[in-house]
């Protein structure tokens, strides 16, 4: 007897001395800065192969009270896959868009490798890209709109940059009744855009006014023309109008052909109606991708390789995860060559948040292409302004649940749309465009049933969601760094140029102060200092300050948005960098 219990003792000791410390790591400081996670309030708990993925027993902790969280554990040998998880009263909050993640344990101590919760590993906060469509701009303004940020008058080009968006949008139409949706009024907003150093994305909508769901109206000069003329058309107008834009020394980094062509496009010719409609048959989908293949050709031809822009085929319903395979599955089988699939998400009309979240995280794996919310909004109020034009969003039954008519649930839903979008399975998801943020209600203006659903307040006062585009928490303060010397400011950030930049860029430091102690720092989007680009005394005066896109090691930094931070005599002043690689 004695001696099966030797051989059962020395096979326990035997097997705790092949277990070895697995460390696991999760920053959570993304789910802090978001209000989703509160420390010391709430726990996060590892789930896997290593409990039988239940269980709330392996706690992770932050031991520096930094927001990394880690738990220890002894393993044996082998793969394990497992999660983090956020038990809640109600249910548990389950990291839900990536696949499981794996450790590998030999007979060496291994730590897992460092991410956010609910993040791929190797995501960067900040990099899926953000933009508006601002189409009315210049029509707005013509009529007197005007816009502000802290009481101060803004160029909205300049704004949206500052705020940390990227791409601007603009539509087209063909031959538009009136000025300003024409080529030479859009080009002209193009040359604004680009020199506030956003991104393009052209919306060709191939119709003289508006094309969606509802209408998809041919162009008057294309009316009536034998089909073989009008694929023809498509194909000559597309090229040169992005000839048009690449002599004016705006060429688009995206183009979108058609708009919301869900239906399909210039009916009757390429309509394709809805699902299972006497619309959707083979020789109605073969005219539709004829059409759309005119166009992709028409915008990729006379461009050399490096300017070539990315596709767009842009469908409405970003929430419908049935129709969305049905209609791309439909353009993929007749060789329609594009690169990014765009989807429209209102959720008064397209559902809920988790149905956009679900339906992307289908459509990446289903057809390995970009994904890009084209369009998106939300209310920060339900009132309105008297000027004879209904809103599209009037009552509580039209609101998300969880996301009120408020400036802060505004913000709330588009930091979640954000956050969905990078969360996308491959880094699939690239980026999200706001549409038409400064649609106010402006007297001798086109009317606005989307005055609610702005990012400014009725009088053109920027609101909590202009600042979408970087939710994270930092420890950089803001500052009025636009106020100027006359209301007693000691410090003031010029924009930084280039910018977005590759290589170096350059920013001027004005003191107003006479001789101060003066620190510039660079911080990424976590709030962690990444180089320090002066701190010493300085004189009054501007001071040109230059940062090469490296940390104080030396090392290059990841591609993404950073804040620098200036500091003297006590004040404070910001401004913003976006840097590729």
């Amino acid at each position: 007897m004695a001696v099966p219990m030797l051989v059962a003792l020395l096979l326990a000791i035997a097997a705790e001395a092949a277990a070895v410390p697995v460390t696991l790591a999760v920053d959570m400081r993304i789910e802090i800065s978001f209000e989703r996670f509160e420390p010391g309030v709430d726990v996060l708990i590892a789930r896997g192969g290593f409990n039988g993925w239940s269980g709330n027993a392996e706690v992770l902790t932050d031991i520096d009270a930094d927001g990394i969280y880690e738990i220890v554990l002894d393993l044996t040998s082998g793969v394990y896959e497992y999660k983090f998880v956020i038990p809640e009263a109600t249910h548990d909050r389950w990291e839900h868009s990536i696949d499981n993640r794996s450790i590998t344990v030999s007979s060496a101590p291994v730590s897992s490798a460092l991410t956010f919760f609910d993040h791929r590993t190797g995501w960067v906060p900040g990099t899926t890209r953000v933009g508006s469509d601002i189409s009315f701009t210049h029509q707005l303004l013509a009529a007197g709109a005007e816009y502000r940020v802290d009481g101060q008058p803004l160029d909205l080009f300049g704004a949206l940059a500052d705020h940390g968006q990227e791409i601007v949008r603009l539509r087209l139409w063909h031959s538009p009744a009136e000025p300003w949706h024409g080529l030479p009024a859009t080009i002209l907003m193009a040359q604004e855009a680009k020199a506030a150093g956003h991104d393009l994305m052209l919306d060709l909508h191939y119709s003289d006014s508006w094309a969606d769901p509802g209408q998809q109206t041919k162009p008057a000069a294309w009316v009536g023309i034998p089909f073989s003329a009008l694929v023809d058309s498509v194909y000559a107008y597309t090229n040169s109008v992005v000839l048009a834009f690449r002599d004016a020394g705006v060429l688009p980094e995206y183009i979108q052909i058609g708009n919301e062509v869900s239906p399909g496009m210039l009916w009757d010719d390429g309509r394709v109606g809805s699902q299972g409609s006497v619309w959707d048959t083979p020789a109605q989908w073969d005219s539709f991708a004829a059409l759309l293949t005119a166009g992709i050709a028409g915008a990729r031809d006379s461009l050399s390789a490096s300017e070539q822009p990315g596709i767009i085929i842009h469908r409405a319903e970003g929430g419908d995860n049935a129709g969305c395979q049905w209609f791309y599955d439909n353009l993929i089988t007749r060789d329609v060559s594009f690169d990014i699939i765009g989807l429209s998400f209102y959720p008064w009309w397209h559902g809920t948040i988790w149905s956009l979240r679900d339906n992307l995280a289908d459509l990446a794996t289903r057809y390995g292409k970009e994904l890009m919310v084209v369009e998106t909004a939300y209310p920060w109020t339900l009132g309105w302004v008297e000027d004879g034009t209904g809103n599209f969003v009037w009552q509580e039954s039209q609101l998300h649940e969880n996301y009120p008519a408020t400036p802060d649930g505004q913000f709330e839903f588009l930091r979640d749309v954000v956050a969905i979008v990078e969360g996308v399975p491959g880094g699939l998801g690239t980026g999200v465009v706001y549409w038409e943020p400064g649609f106010l209600s402006v007297d001798g203006g086109p009317g606005s049933p989307y005055e609610n659903l702005t990012l400014f307040d009725f009088d053109g006062d920027a609101l909590r969601g202009l600042g979408f585009a970087m939710p994270w928490a930092t420890d950089v303060e803001s500052g009025d760094e636009d106020a100027g010397e006359e209301q007693g400011n000691r410090v003031m950030l010029s924009p930084a140029a280039p910018n977005p930049f590759r290589g170096s860029s350059t920013l001027t430091l004005t003191i107003f102060a006479p001789g101060a102690d003066a620190r510039v720092r660079v911080y990424d989007v976590t709030g962690r200092v990444v180089a320090t680009l002066i701190d010493s005394s300085l004189t009054p005066g501007r001071h040109e300050l230059t940062w090469n896109g490296r940390s104080d090691s030396g090392a290059r930094v990841a591609s993404g948005v950073y804040l620098i931070g200036a500091t003297v005599a006590g004040e404070r002043a910001t401004a913003k960098l976006v840097h590729l690689r």
